[in-house]
């Protein structure tokens, strides 16, 4: 897969930008004029940072992009020595910046790490507690250093103190100390930044991997999600808000607060009454800390905190006041959030099949519980706290510039790069100590006019998501969980590249960064001044989404982001919310608009806009109530309600399952059972006993032409003698209560012989009896069900039965009148993955009409992967469905039809109808404790009732159902037509 080649993207110099380079450090370029460089860029891959970056970088701003590129790459590959990566390479083009992993590619090297890494690494997580103690302090003096820290104005005339108490140092030297103690500060913080941040995340890839190789299929967010509901320090400023809203409904300054989305003007009114005053006093107490919360990610010195900008928290508590008054909850469902992880991690732990792997995930699941709290509380003190002290310091020195006349507006200073700022102090100071004009006065002025234009054009110009050649397989922990780039992320950013007018673009996919499906209007917010604009229930759209706009996810119902991995900030906090997200789709920001209609699948990773199939989100399908029991039904014949397991010897194994399955709550299409004793009546009655035995004992079973003589023989004996009447007052009986009980005059049923010899250990029947489809009438059922009973004496049947051993005289079989499921769809579940036997999904294949197209290969039938533990369908294949079987209404016999063309790429089921069919094989599963082949049916005349299923390892004989060319206006629901044992070994 190959993107964009860096070099051609920087060589299309956008218009009045020429020369743009020299704003940021020269090592970030693409380079032409160093072979060796310009052909590792050339087969590198490179993808757009826009997690952190999602709009270019000002040449200051950069300080923290060299920052992380420094302390990422030392922490991975010269302190802890992660044995696969060493570190991140930057470039920048067009002020966007661009990255890429740098891989350990020698397996020997590799190998040479990995004792190191388990040293340095075992260390830190066997003492995470003392260590992120120490930290916490380490990180606080930093910032109490910072918030210390003086820049000094430069007078007229220095103090006289400096000569009584021989200071020996001037305020023009302290402003440049002071000035590089400041850029110092912050290089600091960001290597404490890193201390812990690689391991955190390498703990949770540590479990992801283990927990991904039991269940290949297993999605991302499933995993994350069994270290939800953990409480950390990036959720208090969002608290403190609540508290605040509560506190002013408590003393009754809930108007004044929400009067004026204005803070000078509410603060104004509230001073005005002691009430007032209380309530800014409680609000004042939480400002410090807590208020020093970026208005965006922080890493940009135009994102203010709410300290700087008090109308971004007003406005959060003016919406949890709203709340508040409404009779809303404003609190996160944490308990819910917990419940929801816990089930989640017991279903998966309990389908760990060795307990020395159970074992291993309750280690590797502690040391990520254990660790994911600093992965969160860190971003507090870094990106937000020193950040937003550490920006308006920089705030005084350019004060100071401005002073001087070496830019024009405080603001400015930000298209400077900090040794740029260096060299214009150094300016200043000396012409202050000489009394002279800096020369920056004419210098910097008009280079910052023409970077403002530069800096405009960048903004305009849309950044490819990646360039360069994707590598076949990208491992690097941070890129995957944080960024949300993986080779599949690639091709979808790639497919939608390709569509030249995105007007026409109807499917965006990413990251499945939280469970869940909503529908919805898209508002697209690219920065937190515009959140304020977000309506209840609206989806939220963005580039990506910081701690600062937490009161926006107690207001909308799912949010979308053009970049960010499963341990993303928006995907983080919506499984905290128990909202849908999808995250990493690349160009939502680009191909939405605010007012798009959009079906947010957060389960799948894929946003539909505008147009859509199927119904509302759907449920998880319930247990159904058990069926009517005919109680008291003569012992020749019983309805299927009545069958247990121990039934075998009176209904056979066919007809047994189906009792055992109905009354595990599974739907059967309803039948009964002629019993192995109406089968005995009906010999003995008839004489067919002796008669039977009679011609058997003259067979030869090594003579095949002569057993094949015989077998007629007795089969048309039976087939010609009629039931007594007893037996055919009951057959008819019961094939008028199924008709009634299905709602059709002449219920269609397929009559199946049942034999209680079947498969049983060292001998399988399997196929020797005879099923009959598509029968109608009392008359045809009675003639069938006679077949289905000479069908004991095929001559294979008597041939097998001689060769193990088996003696007629002991022989009974049972034959079951079974409705019809007349299919709409119809096709076949594996309760594992047939393809690498995971266990933690159920894989379905459907097509239109019976089953019979599916199973026996003569299409390619659509493909659904549902995850067992939750039923969210997490991957979908619609096929190409050219043909379908349905019956001959003249013969009654199933016939194969060319499927209409508009409709041969429509999904054959709905997700309603899959998940539904998912949850029953789910309890198929359950009930025989262990992994199951199912085949099934929505059936278009059954919208409740039961279903017919098979033992395991019995023989599958399929029901044949019917189609048609549309939905029936009635619902529709799945029902089991046959079930199997399926291995994990031959899958």
């Amino acid at each position: 897969m190959k993107f964009p080649v860096p070099h051609d993207v920087k060589a299309q110099t956008i218009p009045g930008t020429e020369g743009w380079e020299r704003m940021y450090p020269y090592q970030y370029q693409f380079v032409t004029d160093d072979p060796a460089r310009n052909a590792y860029e050339k087969e590198t891959f490179w993808f757009y940072d826009g997690l952190h970056y999602p709009e270019p970088l000002y040449p200051f701003d950069t300080i923290w992009d060299e920052a992380w590129y420094l302390a990422l790459s030392q922490f991975n590959n010269r302190i802890f020595m992660v044995p696969p990566v060493r570190g991140v390479d930057h470039r920048i083009i067009n002020g966007y910046v661009y990255i890429s992993p740098v891989p350990v590619k020698d397996p020997e090297e590799i190998g040479k790490r990995v004792p190191n890494f388990m040293e340095r690494a075992g260390y830190y997580y066997k003492n995470w507690d003392a260590l992120e103690a120490k930290w916490k302090v380490k990180m606080e003096a930093t910032i109490r250093e910072l918030e210390a820290l003086k820049i000094p104005r430069l007078a007229e005339m220095e103090d006289l103190s400096v000569v009584t108490d021989a200071v020996g140092e001037s305020k023009g030297y302290h402003l440049l100390k002071n000035y590089d103690d400041l850029i110092n500060l912050g290089i600091k913080c960001w290597q404490y930044h890193f201390e812990f941040l690689n391991l955190g995340y390498a703990a949770y890839v540590f479990f992801l991997d283990f927990v991904q190789k039991q269940f290949p299929s297993i999605p991302a967010q499933r995993v994350t999600q069994m270290i939800s509901g953990i409480d950390v320090i990036m959720y208090e400023p969002d608290e403190q808000l609540k508290k605040l809203a509560r506190k002013a409904i408590e003393l009754g300054v809930d108007s004044a607060v929400t009067f004026s989305p204005e803070w000078t003007v509410v603060e104004d009114a509230l001073k005005k009454t002691p009430k007032g005053v209380e309530w800014l006093t409680s609000l004042n107490l939480a400002r410090e800390p807590w208020f020093n919360i970026s208005t965006g990610t922080g890493w940009f010195h135009h994102d203010r905190s709410w300290n700087d900008q008090m109308n971004v928290p007003l406005s959060g508590i003016a919406t949890y006041i709203g709340k508040l008054k409404q009779g809303a909850s404003i609190d996160r469902p944490t308990e819910k959030v917990r419940a929801e992880r816990d089930r989640i991690t017991k279903e998966y732990r309990d389908l760990i099949q060795k307990e020395e792997d159970r074992k291993q995930f309750d280690e590797l699941l502690g040391c990520a519980k254990t660790v994911f709290p600093y992965v969160e509380n860190h971003l507090f003190y870094v990106e937000h706290w020193f950040h937003s002290v550490f920006w308006n310091k920089m705030r005084e020195v350019a004060a100071i510039m401005k002073e001087h006349g070496v830019i024009a507006d405080v603001e400015d200073v930000w298209l400077l790069k900090r040794d740029e700022i260096k060299s214009a102090l150094w300016d200043i100071v000396t012409a202050w100590a000489t009394g002279v004009t800096p020369r920056g006065a004419q210098t910097w002025p008009k280079e910052i006019s023409w970077r403002k234009g530069v800096m405009q054009k960048f903004k305009e110009w849309k950044a490819p998501p990646a360039i360069g050649t994707a590598p076949e397989v990208i491992q690097e922990p941070f890129t995957i969980v944080l960024w949300g780039v993986t080779n599949k992320s690639l091709q979808d950013w790639a497919s939608v590249q390709e569509v030249k007018d995105p007007e026409k673009i109807t499917e965006l996919k990413g990251f499945a960064g939280s469970p869940g499906i909503i529908e919805g209007k898209a508002r697209v917010c690219r920065t937190v001044s515009e959140v304020g604009q977000l309506q209840e229930g609206e989806i939220l759209v963005a580039p990506t989404t910081s701690p600062s706009w937490a009161p926006a996810f107690a207001k909308i119902g799912a949010c979308i982001t053009d970049v960010g991995g499963v341990m993303s900030h928006a995907a983080i906090v919506c499984r905290e919310y128990g909202m849908p997200a999808v995250v990493g789709t690349g160009h939502a920001t680009k191909i939405i608009r605010t007012g798009m209609k959009l079906r947010v699948d957060g389960s799948t990773g894929t946003v539909a806009i505008a147009r859509w199939r199927g119904g509302r989100a759907h449920c998880r399908a319930k247990s159904r109530a058990a069926g009517r029991a005919l109680r008291g039904a003569p012992a020749a014949g019983v309805w299927f309600d009545e069958c247990l397991k121990e039934s075998v010897p009176l209904v056979g194994g066919k007809n047994a399952s189906l009792g055992e399955l109905i009354n595990a709550q599974v739907r059967v299409p309803p039948g009964f059972a002629l019993t192995t004793e109406g089968y005995r009546r009906f010999m003995a009655e008839a004489g067919l006993e002796l008669e039977v035995a009679a011609r058997l004992a003259c067979a030869d079973t090594e003579d095949l032409e002569a057993l094949e003589r015989i077998s007629a023989s007795i089969r048309s004996l039976i087939e010609d003698h009629p039931f007594p009447q007893e037996i055919e007052d009951l057959v008819a009986e019961c094939y008028r209560k199924l008709s009634l009980r299905s709602c059709l005059p002449a219920v269609p049923v397929a009559v199946r012989s049942s034999a209680t010899a079947e498969d049983t250990a060292g001998a399988s029947f399997a196929g020797q009896q005879d099923t009959y489809l598509w029968i109608r009438g009392v008359d045809e059922v009675l003639h069938h069900v006679r077949r289905c009973i000479s069908s004991l004496y095929t001559a294979r049947a008597i041939a097998y039965r001689a060769r193990q051993g088996w003696s007629d005289d002991t022989l009974a079989i049972s034959v079951g009148v079974q409705k019809m499921a007349n299919a709409y769809t119809a096709g076949v579940m594996f309760t594992l993955d047939p393809a690498n036997g995971d266990r933690s999904v159920i894989v379905i294949d459907s097509n239109f009409g019976f089953g019979e197209s599916v199973v026996s290969g003569e299409v390619t039938p659509d493909h659904f992967v549902v995850n067992k533990v939750t039923l969210d369908i997490i991957d979908r294949t619609i096929a190409r469905k050219e043909l379908c079987y349905t019956v001959d209404a003249k013969n009654q016999v199933s016939r194969a039809i060319e499927v209409p063309s508009e409709r041969q790429n429509v999904q054959s089921l709905i997700d309603d109808e899959i998940t539904e069919l998912a949850w029953i094989g789910k309890q198929i599963e359950k009930h025989y404790g262990a992994p199951m082949d199912i085949e099934w049916a929505v059936d278009k005349d059954l919208p409740l009732g039961r279903q017919h299923l098979h033992p395991p390892g019995t023989a599958r004989d399929r029901v044949e159902p019917a189609a048609e060319s549309a939905r029936p206006p009635a619902p529709a629901r799945p029902w089991t037509t046959s079930v199997a044992a399926c291995s994990p070994a031959s899958a």
